[in-house]
């Protein structure tokens, strides 16, 4: 129910900021989902099931273009030679496209190149030229020993950018780097940001990521989900099957 609140609502919340999410299942030929998961797969998640040869040379290519299709071009691969299995069951992708309007925008004129230093975990630094946007005006804020946090919302405020900065000294050592943020750390961050004037500058900057999911899941009590012997899916397909990973 809660992800079919979003599916329905998360796109309707701002109409300065784009929010897609689709989501769509790859069956291969052979295989039969069981109709109750197809009744739910498109009652709450908009997934319409279809079924493929996944050894027709086509397969890989068709799941990458969806994926491209639904995130404007910016996620263009998702399989490659290496990761496509032909004799896989099924295939299920979730795609999220997300494009923001700032509230308060950066006027271009105090966006210039700057030298930014980026701080290596070998205790090394170096440094880079980046444009930098700047700005000073209210916003949410909050700062502890380790971190300081900045919250800039985009459009109406329904949607926003929470960036942490790690409070480092000039020179220091790899033992003594600040760790990454557990979600305590940001949940009491937010809970303590104020209204306050800040100074801010920005770097123009790009980030990928890639997460590996098995010791998520395994975390929260799915273990047997990756074992082809223990695995209990009999409500999703018409023969055994397991979460490969």
């Amino acid at each position: 129910n809660y992800c079919y609140k979003l599916l329905t609502t998360v796109e309707k919340l701002d109409s300065q900021t784009q929010v897609y999410r689709a989501n769509t299942i790859y069956v291969n030929k052979g295989f039969a989902l069981q109709p109750q998961f197809v009744s739910l797969a498109k009652s709450f998640y908009n997934a319409e099931p279809e079924s493929r040869d996944f050894n027709d040379g086509k397969t890989m290519y068709v799941i990458n273009q969806w994926a491209s299709d639904h995130t404007a071009g910016m996620i263009d691969e998702v399989l490659d030679e290496s990761t496509f299995n032909p004799f896989y069951v099924s295939y299920l992708l979730n795609a999220v496209y997300f494009k923001g309007t700032w509230k308060k925008k950066f006027n271009k004129q105090l966006t210039h190149n700057e030298a930014f230093t980026r701080a290596t975990w070998d205790g090394k630094e170096d440094q880079i030229v980046l444009p930098i946007m700047r700005q000073m005006d209210k916003f949410d804020y909050a700062e502890d020993d380790n971190f300081q946090a900045v919250s800039l919302p985009y459009g109406n405020g329904n949607f926003r950018m929470t960036i942490l900065l790690p409070k480092l000294p000039q020179k220091y050592e790899r033992s003594i780097v600040p760790n990454i943020p557990t979600s305590e750390t940001f949940s009491r961050l937010l809970k303590q940001m104020e209204t306050t004037t800040v100074y801010l500058k920005l770097p123009k900057f790009e980030t990928e990521t890639e997460i590996d999911l098995k010791g998520i899941m395994w975390d929260l009590g799915m273990p047997k989900a990756f074992s082809p012997t223990e695995a209990e899916f009999s409500l999703f397909c018409n023969e055994p099957t397991y979460i490969e990973a």
